[in-house]
């Protein structure tokens, strides 16, 4: 059924952090008109985004969050059960970026490492990891969730060149018995992965001056095969769709109703799904927590990012609805309390 219960397992402290540098979308008109612009910003929401530079990787925004949370959550790094890098930008292709994290971190060498690829739903399916690796009795679970997509965007491209920001997030999940029931749902669709990927640079087409030369698309956007190409009617649709039913299984097999959720945050892809997604639940889209304006779609961050610059510096006994779809696709959702969440918000790198 592709649906789990966890119970005294839960979120301790979260943290986000995002690149310096600031692209405005309304700016961007070296490829793009006033009116394209424009109506780009009415139609996803999108304001602004945070860009890494060349050298800033989503290890080191990860990095940077997790500091913040031994500084101020959690001193003893010993205490670290095992770090989960999720993220489809890692810093080599060999070895796992987990790995080297753990060295950077300065944590002992005695913990589980892992890295793991679901492009925007990556956060639930490491909330699911980390929640299982509690469960079976490794506690205090580092969770790192960041991108930059914009690496892998043509600037040349209409449908993603304007889309995506950049941003790492860490979380420290543990085992506590007041954190009560938390539920997920899950689901993966591979017929589909042609409608959001990166065709060349891996081991099915590997690099080569061809898949490095931009060439130009039937609707005259310029990208190579190592850059992302989106069919964005075919995600939008089917985004809508598979959000909107995970939701309500999820509900109903949590035996909860909309009332009986504190928050709603909806993956930040874009302002005009989340509001079709929205109205098909019933929800209002503007009572949702929100960060697309400021920060563009950041992939698997988009929701810890979220998280990070809504909520208070504590959040107590509130109960959170999440649901993210990402490319291939594979779509889940989570209903999860927040009991005495550290939140230390989103600071910059």
């Amino acid at each position: 059924m592709g649906l789990l219960t966890f119970n005294g397992i839960g979120v301790k402290a979260i943290c986000a952090v995002v690149p310096h540098t600031v692209r405005r979308t309304i700016e961007q008109k070296t490829y793009f008109d006033d009116k394209h612009l424009c109506d780009f910003v009415k139609n996803t929401g999108i304001i602004e985004r945070r860009i890494a530079s060349e050298k800033q990787t989503s290890s080191d925004l990860c990095c940077s969050a997790a500091e913040v949370l031994f500084d101020r959550f959690l001193p003893d790094r010993g205490k670290i059960g095992a770090l989960l890098f999720v993220s489809q930008t890692p810093d080599y292709r060999q070895p796992a970026t987990s790995n080297v994290m753990q060295a950077r971190l300065h944590l002992d060498n005695e913990i589980f490492t892992q890295d793991m690829n679901y492009a925007c739903s990556g956060f639930i399916y490491g909330l699911i990891a980390a929640y299982s690796l509690c469960k079976s009795g490794i506690d205090n679970i580092l969770l790192c969730v960041g991108d930059t997509p914009s690496k892998f965007s043509s600037l040349k491209d209409s449908s993603t060149a304007l889309m995506f920001g950049d941003a790492g997030t860490a979380c420290i999940i543990g085992s506590d018995a007041k954190f009560g029931n938390s539920y997920f749902s899950f689901n993966s669709d591979g017929n589909e992965f042609n409608s959001v990927n990166i065709p060349g640079g891996g081991y099915r087409i590997m690099s080569s001056i061809g898949t490095l030369t931009p060439f130009e698309d039937a609707d005259g956007n310029e990208k190579s095969l190592e850059q992302m190409h989106m069919d964005g009617l075919s995600v939008f649709s089917y985004s809508v769709r598979a959000m909107t039913s995970d939701v309500k299984k999820i509900l109903e097999y949590s035996g909860l109703s909309v009332l009986d959720v504190d928050e709603i945050v909806l993956h930040q892809a874009n302002q005009f799904l989340n509001q079709k997604v929205s109205k098909k639940l019933g929800i209002d889209y503007f009572k949702t927590l929100r960060s697309i304006e400021k920060y563009g779609n950041t992939s698997s961050a988009s929701i810890p990012l979220t998280i990070s610059e809504n909520c208070g510096v504590t959040m107590a006994n509130k109960t959170i609805l999440f649901t993210a779809i990402g490319a291939a696709f594979t779509w889940a959702s989570g209903i999860i309390k927040f009991c005495d969440l550290q939140n230390y918000g989103v600071s910059e790198l």
